[in-house]
């Protein structure tokens, strides 16, 4: 799952951002909850890659903060575990590297004091994509949106989701099949120039 195909065109930050989405507003529909990041970001990955584009997910970590209420909500993080994905349990979380940016297609997760945080598309800040010992400080990328500021890095623990139900290809390739269906016609149009519609079918 994590070797993908050469990369035959660079990413364009307008697409990735209509690819995020799409893999939400995908995986809702399909599965009725926020927190499925293995499952979503497999999915993804596979829909990059069918666009000409060179992705492969990763372990993150995220915290969303209300700046003017004591109120966070966190995912990936060594803590107690309350924010766990529908299927087993898992406590970390996944996000997707594509090219010098970053997709976290399930980020909406996060809901600080009931406020929702949305799907993220950034570039990567230098340094992000080492991933660090566990004493040793993560390169954090920080955003606001609304009342929140948003952190996001790379765990250090570069391993615990490939023994997941929701990492097999059985698992997510109805989630594909959906997204080349939702899919925006210029998007379309790529996916059957290149022969991804055919694929899907013969799965």
């Amino acid at each position: 799952m994590e070797e993908m195909i050469a990369q035959d065109r660079p990413p364009v930050e307008a697409d990735l951002q209509r690819f995020c989405l799409l893999a939400n507003q995908a995986a809702y529909d399909l599965q009725g909850v926020r927190n499925s990041c293995i499952l979503t970001s497999c999915a993804l990955v596979e829909f990059l890659r069918l666009q000409g584009l060179q992705a492969q997910v990763f372990r993150a970590e995220a915290h969303a903060h209300c700046r003017h209420a004591a109120h966070g909500a966190a995912v990936g993080w060594n803590g107690d575990g309350t924010r766990r994905p529908k299927s087993d349990g898992w406590h970390g979380h996944l996000a997707v590297t594509c090219g010098n940016y970053v997709l976290d297609p399930t980020l909406d997760q996060l809901d600080p004091g009931g406020i929702p945080v949305s799907p993220a598309v950034f570039l990567k800040p230098d340094g992000y994509d080492t991933t660090p010992p566990r004493w040793q400080q993560r390169v954090w990328h920080e955003w606001t949106e609304g009342d929140c500021t948003i952190r996001h890095a790379r765990h250090w623990k570069q391993f615990g989701w490939k023994s997941k139900p929701a990492a097999r290809e059985s698992k997510w390739r109805d989630l594909v099949a959906l997204m080349i269906e939702l899919a925006s016609p210029e998007d379309f149009d790529r996916l059957v120039a290149g022969g991804a519609v055919e694929l899907i079918e013969e799965m």
